[in-house]
């Protein structure tokens, strides 16, 4: 048997809102991360976190966390509009960076930071975590093993509470339920169905509830691939606010010529 004994690493996470304070608290539990940096432009925010994850080093700069050489690896919780800069400046670096989805909100910005990854061998991370699941990772063997035949039809959808909605629209102005919600199916459905390319979109949304915060209430799609395979993708924020999920339901769908699988993540 061969020992494998894991170097220590330094992390940097920036932005200590919701999901960065977590992904803090599971960087201190890992033996392996010997520094921890953590940054957020909310001064109140470092003070609170950085006794609760032994934080070698707080500050306000996101320059100042990545540059500093004892990081070797960056977490890029911010806001949504904000994740831009801070990855771009990992990717240059050439540090791994793992950034919190939806990737970033316009198009030249994703392909800065992956030419910039390109550039400098930096590997760039979206947190796609419903691949981790265990009930999708199934999915996705019997996929790969064949079980399904071809998936020619899909189906995927996830609703939140009006609660989740009213959060995000509140954080975001330029997020959609699309951008910040069904990202996570589109996610899954293109991993399920890969190899195949989107030739075709064609999406329809309402605005009613949301119209106080210029977003829609629900967003559905259905996408045709260069093959003829056809998946149907859609999103809802209007489930009430105290609605049976605390989060979000889900619920996947594939259909092929060998046979079906779904899941019922409600």
């Amino acid at each position: 048997m061969v020992e494998v004994k894991l170097q220590n690493i330094g992390v940097a996470v920036i932005g200590l809102g919701g999901i960065g304070s977590l992904r803090a608290h599971s960087c201190s539990q890992i033996p392996q991360v010997g520094h921890m940096t953590i940054c957020d432009i909310d001064s109140g925010k470092l003070d609170k976190l950085a006794q609760n994850v032994r934080a070698d080093v707080i500050t306000e700069d996101y320059r100042e966390a990545i540059q500093d050489e004892r990081v070797q690896a960056v977490i890029v919780s911010t806001d949504e509009e904000s994740h831009h800069g801070p990855a771009k400046l990992a990717a240059e670096l050439g540090k791994p960076v793992l950034i919190e989805k939806p990737f970033v909100l316009n198009l030249d910005e994703a392909d800065d930071i992956i030419e910039k990854a390109r550039e400098n061998n930096s590997l760039v991370f979206v947190g796609y975590t419903q691949r981790f699941r265990k009930r999708y990772l199934l999915a996705k063997e019997s996929v790969v093993a064949g079980q399904l035949g071809d998936v020619i039809m899909a189906l995927g959808k996830i609703y939140v509470t009006r609660a989740v909605g009213e959060a995000v629209a509140s954080r975001s102005p330029n997020t959609t339920p699309s951008i910040n919600t069904l990202t996570y199916m589109v996610d899954l459905i293109l991993w399920y169905m890969e190899g195949k390319v989107p030739v075709e979109v064609y999406a329809r949304s309402a605005s009613k509830v949301f119209k106080p915060y210029d977003r829609d209430d629900f967003q559905w799609m259905i996408v045709t691939f260069d093959d003829g395979s056809v998946a149907t993708l859609g999103t809802s924020w209007l489930p009430p606010h105290h609605w049976p999920a605390y989060t979000a339901t889900m619920e996947i769908d594939l259909q092929g010529t060998g046979g079906a699988l779904n899941i019922d993540d409600s």
